[in-house]
């Protein structure tokens, strides 16, 4: 989702962070949610 990176500044392209030197930013995360498919064969 494109709410959880930063558009623009220093940090372009990173995962909007919740905080940042110890102020409270308005961000979500310091990292992206992890995901995987687990897939099975039915026979």
């Amino acid at each position: 989702k494109s709410f959880l990176i930063n558009k623009k500044g220093k940090y372009k392209g990173y995962p909007f962070r919740s905080f940042s030197f110890g102020s409270f930013t308005d961000g979500f995360s310091d990292h992206l949610p992890p995901y995987i498919f687990l897939i099975k064969e039915i026979k």
